[in-house]
């Protein structure tokens, strides 16, 4: 049985959450899901408190925060949905949430002052990034974001495609698609002729319109790969969890500051 879509929306009560409600909306509308709102409180309680009085304050802040959800997203998300007010580990609610009959997409999003903190200290974003399972669309909260008209994915044969969770992108997009490019990013060591084998193979597999391949390397690696995505609106990178793109710290810096953030491109992350 084909899985449903459904749209795993986490939401902060910040200023710019209406952005990531609003994008919720839209989106879902794109790909048929069904929404569900999680807002994740801190569970904070007085050192000496006794279990009966930690779990009496855990149940008045979900209550309060549940509350606040449903008129926050009520405001600017017309469709039903549903909402939830967790204060464990996100990712091992994630995993409960699982069941054979949804395809999840795990929705954040990034504020400029924290994206690059987020992404390269211990924070809720970077264990969905590192560890999540199911797959994760990261929006740059700045200027209005496009829904997705070109995919510039980045792989490599070192860090296979996860083909499960693209075949159901590829697929929920298409008609919207435009254009797609299969990327890689060479080190000093990496033969550019495997790289490109493995380009076009991905690139047969998931032949689309305008579909070409591209490899960067060089002294003007940052700079072509910033001028090759900048620019072109409705335009979202993938990248393969686990990935140069994703560990190596200095790479991922300019990935999320110049091409998601400044750039305004929304990441895709697919899990391993």
């Amino acid at each position: 049985m084909e899985k449903k879509n459904r749209i795993i929306a986490l939401v902060d009560f910040s200023n710019d959450t209406s952005a990531l409600i609003r994008f919720s909306s839209v989106f879902s509308e794109l790909i048929a899901g069904k929404v569900l709102f999680i807002h994740q409180i801190p569970g904070m309680s007085p050192a000496l408190s006794d279990n009966a009085s930690k779990n009496k304050i855990i149940d008045f802040e979900v209550n309060e925060a549940l509350s606040n959800l449903k008129v926050l997203t009520r405001e600017h998300f017309q469709k039903e949905a549903q909402h939830s007010v967790i204060h464990n580990s996100l990712l091992s609610e994630l995993e409960l949430l699982k069941n054979n009959e949804y395809f999840d997409w795990v929705l954040v999003g990034l504020k400029k002052p924290n994206a690059l903190k987020k992404f390269l200290m211990g924070s809720t974003t970077i264990k969905l990034v590192d560890y999540s399972e199911v797959m994760t669309v990261a929006i740059p909260f700045n200027d209005a974001v496009f829904l997705p008209e070109r995919l510039v994915v980045a792989v490599s044969e070192k860090y296979p495609l996860n083909n499960v969770q693209f075949s159901v992108l590829i697929k929920n997009l298409s008609g919207r698609i435009k254009e797609e490019h299969f990327i890689t990013i060479l080190t000093e060591n990496d033969n550019k002729d495997n790289a490109t084998q493995y380009l076009n193979k991905v690139s047969e597999q998931y032949k689309g319109p305008n579909n070409t391949i591209t490899c960067f390397k060089g002294d003007n690696l940052y700079e072509d790969l910033k001028n090759y995505v900048d620019g072109k609106s409705g335009s979202f990178l993938v990248v393969q969890q686990g990935s140069r793109s994703l560990t190596d710290k200095v790479f991922r810096k300019f990935l999320i500051n110049d091409l998601v953030y400044n750039g305004s491109n929304p990441i895709i992350i697919l899990s391993k």
